[in-house]
C-alpha cells in the first residue's frame, strides 16, 4: 500500500492523540462531552491542498466511522473512494446535511476539508457527535 511523509504524520498524530484520551477522561465531566471533543479528542492537521488527505481518510476510515467532506459534490466523490477502499459500508455527508445521531458508539469522525466548513457546521458535528465518538480528525 502507498504511504507517504503525509501518512505517517496523521498516523504518528491519531495515535498520540488516542493515547492522551484516554489519559483525559475525568476531565470529561468538567468539560461537558462537546468541550472535551474539542479539547483533548480532535487531531486538526491542515497542511495545504493536494497532500492527499482526502485519500488518507479513504484509506484509513472503518465501518465504525462517519466521513465528512465540505459539500455534497464532495460527499459523494468521498463515497467513490470510501468504496474502492473498503469492502465495507462507510456513512459519508456533507457538513451541510448532518443526519440525526443515531446513538451509535463510533470510533472516528473524519471532517475531509474541515478549514474550508464555516464555524457553525463544525459545531453542529460536534453536537450531533460528542457523546457518542471517540475520536475527531479535521485533515485539511
Amino acid at each position: 500500500m502507498y504511504t507517504s511523509n503525509f501518512d505517517t504524520i496523521i498516523d504518528g498524530a491519531i495515535q498520540l492523540s488516542k493515547t492522551r484520551i484516554d489519559s483525559l477522561q475525568q476531565h470529561r465531566a468538567v468539560l461537558g462531552s462537546i468541550n472535551f471533543a474539542k479539547e483533548y479528542a480532535t487531531v486538526s492537521l491542515n497542511i495545504g491542498r493536494q497532500v492527499g488527505h482526502s485519500m488518507a481518510i479513504a484509506r484509513r476510515a472503518t465501518n465504525n466511522d462517519v466521513v465528512f467532506s465540505f459539500n455534497r459534490a464532495t460527499a459523494d466523490q468521498m463515497k467513490h473512494r470510501l468504496n474502492f477502499f473498503n469492502f465495507h459500508e462507510i456513512e459519508s455527508y456533507s457538513a451541510k446535511s448532518i443526519p440525526e445521531e443515531t446513538y451509535r458508539k463510533y470510533d472516528t469522525i473524519w471532517i475531509d476539508s474541515a478549514s474550508v466548513l464555516q464555524v457553525s457546521e463544525l459545531d453542529a458535528i460536534y453536537k450531533t457527535y460528542a457523546d457518542s465518538a471517540n475520536q475527531f480528525v479535521l485533515l485539511g
